[in-house]
Protein backbone atom coordinates (compact mmCIF):
# COMPACT_ATOMS: atom_id res chain seq x y z
CA UNK A 1 0.00 0.00 0.00
CA UNK A 2 2.82 2.38 0.90
CA UNK A 3 4.63 1.47 -2.33
CA UNK A 4 1.41 2.11 -4.29
CA UNK A 5 1.01 5.57 -2.76
CA UNK A 6 4.65 6.29 -3.49
CA UNK A 7 4.17 5.32 -7.13
CA UNK A 8 1.11 7.58 -7.41
CA UNK A 9 3.07 10.48 -5.92
CA UNK A 10 5.88 9.93 -8.39
CA UNK A 11 3.45 9.84 -11.30
CA UNK A 12 1.78 13.05 -10.11
CA UNK A 13 5.15 14.76 -9.72
CA UNK A 14 6.13 13.75 -13.24
CA UNK A 15 2.76 14.92 -14.56
CA UNK A 16 3.05 18.32 -12.84
CA UNK A 17 6.61 18.67 -14.08
CA UNK A 18 5.46 17.96 -17.63
CA UNK A 19 2.70 20.58 -17.37
CA UNK A 20 5.13 23.17 -16.01
CA UNK A 21 7.55 22.38 -18.81
CA UNK A 22 4.82 22.90 -21.39
CA UNK A 23 3.82 26.22 -19.75
CA UNK A 24 7.44 27.36 -19.59
CA UNK A 25 7.93 26.41 -23.21
CA UNK A 26 4.82 28.40 -24.18
CA UNK A 27 5.90 31.49 -22.24
CA UNK A 28 7.53 34.25 -24.25
CA UNK A 29 10.10 36.60 -22.71
CA UNK A 30 10.32 40.21 -23.86
CA UNK A 31 12.55 42.99 -22.56
CA UNK A 32 11.45 46.43 -21.39
CA UNK A 33 14.08 49.16 -21.59
CA UNK A 34 14.18 52.37 -19.59
CA UNK A 35 16.75 54.78 -18.23
CA UNK A 36 18.90 53.88 -15.26
CA UNK A 37 17.36 56.07 -12.56
CA UNK A 38 16.18 54.24 -9.45
CA UNK A 39 12.67 55.68 -9.68
CA UNK A 40 12.16 54.65 -13.28
CA UNK A 41 13.63 51.19 -12.81
CA UNK A 42 11.40 50.70 -9.76
CA UNK A 43 8.31 51.86 -11.64
CA UNK A 44 9.09 49.72 -14.70
CA UNK A 45 9.66 46.61 -12.60
CA UNK A 46 6.35 47.18 -10.85
CA UNK A 47 4.66 47.61 -14.23
CA UNK A 48 6.21 44.38 -15.49
CA UNK A 49 5.03 42.45 -12.41
CA UNK A 50 1.50 43.83 -12.76
CA UNK A 51 1.37 42.96 -16.45
CA UNK A 52 2.62 39.41 -15.90
CA UNK A 53 -0.09 38.76 -13.32
CA UNK A 54 -2.73 39.24 -16.00
CA UNK A 55 -0.63 37.87 -18.89
CA UNK A 56 1.14 34.75 -17.54
CA UNK A 57 2.17 33.69 -21.05
CA UNK A 58 4.40 36.76 -21.47
CA UNK A 59 7.39 37.36 -19.24
CA UNK A 60 8.75 40.92 -19.08
CA UNK A 61 12.34 41.61 -18.04
CA UNK A 62 13.30 45.21 -17.26
CA UNK A 63 16.67 46.43 -18.51
CA UNK A 64 18.32 49.79 -17.98
CA UNK A 65 19.72 51.06 -21.27
CA UNK A 66 19.22 54.80 -20.86
CA UNK A 67 16.72 56.84 -22.84
CA UNK A 68 19.06 59.22 -24.67
CA UNK A 69 19.53 59.07 -28.40
CA UNK A 70 23.18 58.02 -28.45
CA UNK A 71 22.62 55.09 -26.10
CA UNK A 72 19.58 53.87 -27.98
CA UNK A 73 21.32 54.14 -31.35
CA UNK A 74 24.35 52.32 -29.94
CA UNK A 75 22.09 49.53 -28.67
CA UNK A 76 20.40 49.35 -32.07
CA UNK A 77 23.70 49.10 -33.93
CA UNK A 78 24.81 46.38 -31.54
CA UNK A 79 21.59 44.41 -31.92
CA UNK A 80 20.84 44.94 -28.24
CA UNK A 81 17.70 47.06 -28.29
CA UNK A 82 15.01 45.86 -25.85
CA UNK A 83 11.73 44.72 -27.36
CA UNK A 84 9.90 47.70 -25.85
CA UNK A 85 11.74 50.85 -24.81
CA UNK A 86 11.16 54.49 -23.96
CA UNK A 87 12.78 57.44 -25.74
CA UNK A 88 13.07 60.97 -24.38
CA UNK A 89 11.28 63.53 -26.49
CA UNK A 90 14.36 65.40 -27.69
CA UNK A 91 15.88 62.22 -29.14
CA UNK A 92 12.80 60.75 -30.77
CA UNK A 93 13.44 62.42 -34.14
CA UNK A 94 16.81 60.74 -34.60
CA UNK A 95 15.58 57.41 -33.23
CA UNK A 96 12.52 57.14 -35.47
CA UNK A 97 14.69 57.90 -38.52
CA UNK A 98 17.31 55.34 -37.51
CA UNK A 99 15.61 52.29 -39.00
CA UNK A 100 15.72 50.50 -35.64
CA UNK A 101 12.05 50.96 -34.68
CA UNK A 102 9.08 48.91 -35.83
CA UNK A 103 6.30 50.43 -37.93
CA UNK A 104 3.27 50.08 -35.63
CA UNK A 105 0.64 51.51 -37.95
CA UNK A 106 -1.28 48.32 -38.72
CA UNK A 107 -1.25 47.23 -35.09
CA UNK A 108 -2.42 50.63 -33.88
CA UNK A 109 -5.29 50.81 -36.36
CA UNK A 110 -6.41 47.19 -35.86
CA UNK A 111 -6.17 47.15 -32.07
CA UNK A 112 -9.23 49.19 -31.15
CA UNK A 113 -7.03 51.68 -29.31
CA UNK A 114 -9.06 54.84 -28.70
CA UNK A 115 -6.92 57.38 -30.52
CA UNK A 116 -9.35 60.17 -29.67
CA UNK A 117 -8.13 59.98 -26.06
CA UNK A 118 -4.58 61.04 -26.92
CA UNK A 119 -3.34 64.61 -27.27
CA UNK A 120 -3.67 65.15 -31.06
CA UNK A 121 -0.28 66.86 -31.37
CA UNK A 122 1.34 63.93 -29.59
CA UNK A 123 -0.03 61.45 -32.11
CA UNK A 124 1.58 63.53 -34.84
CA UNK A 125 4.86 63.67 -32.91
CA UNK A 126 5.24 59.88 -32.93
CA UNK A 127 4.65 59.54 -36.67
CA UNK A 128 7.01 59.61 -39.61
CA UNK A 129 5.63 60.02 -43.13
CA UNK A 130 2.14 59.62 -41.69
CA UNK A 131 2.84 56.25 -40.06
CA UNK A 132 3.12 55.31 -36.40
CA UNK A 133 6.62 54.37 -35.26
CA UNK A 134 5.89 54.77 -31.57
CA UNK A 135 3.16 55.78 -29.13
CA UNK A 136 3.05 58.71 -26.68
CA UNK A 137 4.16 57.74 -23.19
CA UNK A 138 2.71 60.96 -21.77
CA UNK A 139 -0.08 63.40 -22.35
CA UNK A 140 -2.32 64.38 -19.46
CA UNK A 141 -0.08 64.03 -16.44
CA UNK A 142 2.48 66.21 -14.73
CA UNK A 143 5.24 65.92 -17.31
CA UNK A 144 6.39 69.02 -19.11
CA UNK A 145 4.57 71.42 -16.79
CA UNK A 146 6.51 74.41 -15.48
CA UNK A 147 5.01 76.14 -12.43
CA UNK A 148 5.94 78.62 -9.72
CA UNK A 149 5.86 77.89 -6.00
CA UNK A 150 5.62 80.57 -3.33
CA UNK A 151 6.04 80.66 0.44
CA UNK A 152 2.67 81.67 1.90
CA UNK A 153 4.26 82.74 5.19
CA UNK A 154 6.41 85.36 3.46
CA UNK A 155 3.37 86.70 1.61
CA UNK A 156 1.39 86.90 4.87
CA UNK A 157 4.18 88.81 6.63
CA UNK A 158 4.35 91.29 3.75
CA UNK A 159 0.57 91.71 3.76
CA UNK A 160 0.31 90.50 0.18
CA UNK A 161 -2.50 88.53 -1.41
CA UNK A 162 -1.48 85.20 -2.88
CA UNK A 163 -0.86 85.32 -6.65
CA UNK A 164 -3.42 83.90 -9.06
CA UNK A 165 -3.06 82.36 -12.49
CA UNK A 166 -3.95 85.71 -14.04
CA UNK A 167 -0.86 87.50 -12.78
CA UNK A 168 1.43 89.21 -15.27
CA UNK A 169 5.18 89.70 -15.36
CA UNK A 170 4.65 93.34 -14.33
CA UNK A 171 2.75 92.15 -11.27
CA UNK A 172 5.43 89.54 -10.64
CA UNK A 173 8.06 92.30 -10.51
CA UNK A 174 5.94 94.48 -8.20
CA UNK A 175 5.26 91.59 -5.81
CA UNK A 176 8.92 90.54 -5.81
CA UNK A 177 10.01 94.07 -4.89
CA UNK A 178 7.67 94.07 -1.89
CA UNK A 179 8.91 90.65 -0.77
CA UNK A 180 12.64 91.38 -1.07
CA UNK A 181 14.22 92.28 2.30
CA UNK A 182 17.61 93.90 2.79
CA UNK A 183 19.78 94.67 5.78
CA UNK A 184 22.37 97.18 4.64
CA UNK A 185 24.13 95.69 1.65
CA UNK A 186 22.95 92.16 2.48
CA UNK A 187 19.82 90.58 1.06
CA UNK A 188 17.96 88.66 3.75
CA UNK A 189 15.19 87.45 1.46
CA UNK A 190 15.02 87.48 -2.32
CA UNK A 191 11.64 88.13 -3.89
CA UNK A 192 12.33 85.38 -6.43
CA UNK A 193 15.06 83.23 -7.91
CA UNK A 194 14.21 83.24 -11.60
CA UNK A 195 16.44 86.05 -12.90
CA UNK A 196 19.09 85.68 -15.61
CA UNK A 197 18.03 82.19 -16.70
CA UNK A 198 20.32 80.00 -18.76
CA UNK A 199 18.48 76.70 -18.30
CA UNK A 200 16.45 75.63 -21.34
CA UNK A 201 13.29 75.34 -19.25
CA UNK A 202 13.43 78.61 -17.34
CA UNK A 203 14.51 80.62 -20.38
CA UNK A 204 11.32 79.49 -22.08
CA UNK A 205 9.20 80.91 -19.21
CA UNK A 206 10.14 84.33 -20.54
CA UNK A 207 10.28 83.59 -24.27
CA UNK A 208 6.88 81.93 -24.48
CA UNK A 209 5.21 84.60 -22.33
CA UNK A 210 6.36 87.22 -24.81
CA UNK A 211 5.28 85.18 -27.83
CA UNK A 212 8.82 84.25 -28.81
CA UNK A 213 10.54 80.91 -29.38
CA UNK A 214 13.90 79.47 -30.30
CA UNK A 215 12.88 78.76 -33.90
CA UNK A 216 11.06 81.06 -36.32
CA UNK A 217 10.27 78.79 -39.29
CA UNK A 218 8.24 81.48 -41.06
CA UNK A 219 11.26 83.76 -41.43
CA UNK A 220 13.77 80.89 -41.57
CA UNK A 221 15.84 82.06 -38.64
CA UNK A 222 16.13 81.68 -34.92
CA UNK A 223 13.24 83.27 -33.05
CA UNK A 224 15.71 84.77 -30.59
CA UNK A 225 16.30 87.69 -32.97
CA UNK A 226 12.70 88.92 -32.70
CA UNK A 227 11.73 92.01 -30.72
CA UNK A 228 9.60 89.82 -28.46
CA UNK A 229 12.58 87.62 -27.61
CA UNK A 230 14.74 90.66 -26.89
CA UNK A 231 12.09 92.01 -24.51
CA UNK A 232 11.85 88.65 -22.78
CA UNK A 233 15.59 88.26 -22.21
CA UNK A 234 15.93 91.89 -21.15
CA UNK A 235 13.28 91.41 -18.47
CA UNK A 236 15.05 88.27 -17.26
CA UNK A 237 18.22 90.32 -16.83
CA UNK A 238 16.41 93.32 -15.32
CA UNK A 239 15.15 91.19 -12.43
CA UNK A 240 18.77 91.13 -11.27
CA UNK A 241 20.41 94.29 -12.59
CA UNK A 242 17.56 96.83 -12.43
CA UNK A 243 15.00 95.63 -9.89
CA UNK A 244 17.37 93.72 -7.62
CA UNK A 245 14.75 91.11 -6.74
CA UNK A 246 16.66 87.99 -7.84
CA UNK A 247 20.23 86.78 -7.34
CA UNK A 248 22.40 86.51 -10.47
CA UNK A 249 22.10 83.44 -12.70
CA UNK A 250 19.25 82.06 -10.60
CA UNK A 251 16.83 80.65 -13.12
CA UNK A 252 15.79 77.43 -11.46
CA UNK A 253 16.28 75.12 -8.51
CA UNK A 254 14.83 74.38 -5.08
CA UNK A 255 17.87 75.08 -2.89
CA UNK A 256 17.26 78.75 -1.94
CA UNK A 257 13.54 78.10 -1.48
CA UNK A 258 14.10 75.15 0.84
CA UNK A 259 16.59 77.26 2.81
CA UNK A 260 14.08 80.08 3.25
CA UNK A 261 16.16 82.49 1.15
CA UNK A 262 13.55 83.27 -1.51
CA UNK A 263 9.80 83.75 -1.59
CA UNK A 264 9.13 82.53 -5.14
CA UNK A 265 10.84 80.07 -7.44
CA UNK A 266 9.96 78.27 -10.64
CA UNK A 267 10.50 74.68 -11.65
CA UNK A 268 9.17 71.47 -13.05
CA UNK A 269 7.25 68.59 -11.57
CA UNK A 270 9.89 67.28 -9.18
CA UNK A 271 11.07 70.75 -8.10
CA UNK A 272 7.60 71.89 -7.04
CA UNK A 273 6.88 68.56 -5.38
CA UNK A 274 10.11 68.84 -3.37
CA UNK A 275 9.16 72.36 -2.25
CA UNK A 276 5.84 71.09 -0.91
CA UNK A 277 7.22 67.97 0.75
CA UNK A 278 10.59 69.12 2.08
CA UNK A 279 10.48 72.84 2.87
CA UNK A 280 8.36 72.72 6.01
CA UNK A 281 6.57 75.86 4.80
CA UNK A 282 3.04 76.45 3.64
CA UNK A 283 3.54 76.37 -0.10
CA UNK A 284 1.25 77.67 -2.82
CA UNK A 285 1.52 76.76 -6.48
CA UNK A 286 0.57 78.98 -9.38
CA UNK A 287 1.03 79.13 -13.14
CA UNK A 288 3.90 81.19 -14.55
CA UNK A 289 3.03 84.85 -15.24
CA UNK A 290 1.41 86.07 -18.42
CA UNK A 291 3.26 88.25 -20.85
CA UNK A 292 2.26 90.13 -23.96
CA UNK A 293 -1.32 89.56 -25.07
CA UNK A 294 -1.90 87.10 -22.25
CA UNK A 295 0.61 84.53 -23.52
CA UNK A 296 2.43 82.35 -21.02
CA UNK A 297 4.52 79.26 -20.57
CA UNK A 298 2.71 76.16 -21.74
CA UNK A 299 3.41 72.45 -21.83
CA UNK A 300 7.09 72.39 -22.55
CA UNK A 301 7.65 69.22 -24.49
CA UNK A 302 6.39 66.75 -26.98
CA UNK A 303 5.98 63.41 -25.18
CA UNK A 304 8.43 60.71 -24.30
CA UNK A 305 7.74 57.84 -26.70
CA UNK A 306 7.32 54.08 -26.33
CA UNK A 307 8.67 52.13 -29.29
CA UNK A 308 9.25 48.51 -30.31
CA UNK A 309 12.51 47.28 -31.78
CA UNK A 310 12.35 46.33 -35.45
CA UNK A 311 14.48 43.29 -34.56
CA UNK A 312 12.14 42.04 -31.83
CA UNK A 313 11.57 38.29 -32.01
CA UNK A 314 8.15 38.75 -30.46
CA UNK A 315 6.59 41.91 -31.91
CA UNK A 316 3.02 40.78 -31.26
CA UNK A 317 3.70 40.16 -27.58
CA UNK A 318 5.64 43.42 -27.37
CA UNK A 319 2.60 45.23 -28.79
CA UNK A 320 0.30 43.56 -26.25
CA UNK A 321 2.52 44.91 -23.49
CA UNK A 322 2.78 48.37 -25.04
CA UNK A 323 -0.99 48.61 -25.49
CA UNK A 324 -1.43 47.61 -21.84
CA UNK A 325 0.96 50.39 -20.80
CA UNK A 326 -1.09 52.86 -22.82
CA UNK A 327 -4.62 52.12 -21.70
CA UNK A 328 -4.63 50.10 -18.48
CA UNK A 329 -5.07 52.14 -15.27
CA UNK A 330 -2.57 50.06 -13.29
CA UNK A 331 0.61 51.61 -14.81
CA UNK A 332 -0.83 55.06 -14.04
CA UNK A 333 -1.37 54.05 -10.42
CA UNK A 334 2.16 52.67 -10.17
CA UNK A 335 3.74 55.84 -11.55
CA UNK A 336 1.75 58.02 -9.17
CA UNK A 337 2.88 55.93 -6.21
CA UNK A 338 6.54 55.68 -7.19
CA UNK A 339 7.49 59.13 -8.42
CA UNK A 340 4.40 61.09 -9.57
CA UNK A 341 5.93 61.33 -13.03
CA UNK A 342 2.56 60.76 -14.54
CA UNK A 343 2.53 58.47 -17.52
CA UNK A 344 -1.04 59.32 -18.49
CA UNK A 345 -1.15 59.18 -22.29
CA UNK A 346 -4.94 58.69 -22.44
CA UNK A 347 -7.42 61.13 -20.98
CA UNK A 348 -9.64 58.45 -19.42
CA UNK A 349 -6.94 57.68 -16.83
CA UNK A 350 -6.58 61.19 -15.40
CA UNK A 351 -8.88 60.44 -12.48
CA UNK A 352 -6.99 57.25 -11.70
CA UNK A 353 -3.78 59.21 -11.30
CA UNK A 354 -5.51 61.92 -9.27
CA UNK A 355 -7.00 59.45 -6.79
CA UNK A 356 -3.62 57.83 -6.22
CA UNK A 357 -1.79 61.04 -5.31
CA UNK A 358 -1.14 61.78 -1.63
CA UNK A 359 -3.46 64.47 -0.26
CA UNK A 360 -0.78 67.16 0.15
CA UNK A 361 -0.08 67.04 -3.59
CA UNK A 362 -3.77 67.03 -4.50
CA UNK A 363 -4.31 70.30 -2.64
CA UNK A 364 -1.92 72.66 -4.48
CA UNK A 365 0.30 70.84 -6.95
CA UNK A 366 -2.16 68.79 -8.97
CA UNK A 367 -4.85 71.51 -9.38
CA UNK A 368 -2.23 73.85 -10.86
CA UNK A 369 -1.13 71.13 -13.26
CA UNK A 370 -4.72 70.41 -14.27
CA UNK A 371 -5.26 74.09 -15.03
CA UNK A 372 -2.52 73.73 -17.63
CA UNK A 373 -4.26 70.86 -19.40
CA UNK A 374 -6.24 72.97 -21.90
CA UNK A 375 -3.17 75.04 -22.84
CA UNK A 376 -1.67 73.60 -25.98
CA UNK A 377 0.49 75.29 -28.56
CA UNK A 378 3.07 74.32 -31.12
CA UNK A 379 6.18 74.69 -29.04
CA UNK A 380 9.78 74.36 -30.16
CA UNK A 381 10.51 70.91 -31.55
CA UNK A 382 14.29 70.98 -31.49
CA UNK A 383 14.90 67.26 -31.73
CA UNK A 384 18.26 65.76 -30.95
CA UNK A 385 20.10 69.09 -31.14
CA UNK A 386 18.20 70.72 -28.26
CA UNK A 387 20.90 70.18 -25.64
CA UNK A 388 23.64 71.47 -27.94
CA UNK A 389 21.58 74.48 -29.03
CA UNK A 390 20.89 75.55 -25.47
CA UNK A 391 24.50 75.07 -24.46
CA UNK A 392 25.45 77.64 -27.11
CA UNK A 393 22.57 79.96 -26.19
CA UNK A 394 23.43 79.78 -22.49
CA UNK A 395 27.12 80.50 -23.09
CA UNK A 396 26.34 83.72 -24.95
CA UNK A 397 23.69 84.84 -22.46
CA UNK A 398 26.10 84.39 -19.56
CA UNK A 399 28.49 86.83 -21.23
CA UNK A 400 25.60 89.29 -21.63
CA UNK A 401 24.45 88.84 -18.03
CA UNK A 402 28.01 89.54 -16.87
CA UNK A 403 27.91 92.88 -18.68
CA UNK A 404 30.67 91.88 -21.09
CA UNK A 405 28.61 92.18 -24.27
CA UNK A 406 25.34 93.80 -25.32
CA UNK A 407 22.16 91.82 -25.78
CA UNK A 408 22.27 92.63 -29.50
CA UNK A 409 25.76 91.15 -29.78
CA UNK A 410 24.75 88.09 -27.77
CA UNK A 411 21.80 87.42 -30.07
CA UNK A 412 23.92 87.99 -33.18
CA UNK A 413 26.48 85.47 -31.91
CA UNK A 414 23.73 82.99 -31.05
CA UNK A 415 22.29 83.31 -34.54
CA UNK A 416 25.69 82.69 -36.13
CA UNK A 417 26.27 79.60 -34.01
CA UNK A 418 22.89 77.88 -34.08
CA UNK A 419 21.36 78.62 -37.49
CA UNK A 420 23.59 76.08 -39.29
CA UNK A 421 22.46 73.45 -36.78
CA UNK A 422 18.80 74.41 -37.27
CA UNK A 423 19.20 74.03 -41.03
CA UNK A 424 20.97 70.71 -40.75
CA UNK A 425 18.16 69.44 -38.52
CA UNK A 426 15.58 70.65 -41.06
CA UNK A 427 14.01 73.09 -38.60
CA UNK A 428 14.58 76.03 -40.95
CA UNK A 429 15.37 76.09 -44.66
Amino acid sequence: MIRSRSNVACILAIFVSMILSVVAAAQVTITYGTNNSLNDLTACRAEAEAFMRSHPDIRVEVVGIGSTGDRILAAGMGGALPDVFIVKEQYWGMVKRSGFVLDLTDRVLRSGLRLSEFVPDHLEDVKMDGRFYGMPAQGYGSEGVELMAYNKDFFDRAGLAYPTDDWTWDEFVAISRKLTRRSGDQVELWGNTVGQPTNRHSLRWFLYAFGASVVDPVNNTTGLTSSQALQAVQLADDLVTVYGVSPPLAGRGTGPFLAGQTAIFGGGRSDIQAAIEESGYRVGVVMTPKGLEGARMDFLYPPHVWAISKESRYPDEAWIFLKWLLEDPEPVTIRAQVNTYATVPMISNIRVFERTLPSHLREEWWPAIRRYQPIRRKHDRLGGVEDTLFAKISAQLKVFYAGEQSLANAVANIRTEIEPMLREEGLIR
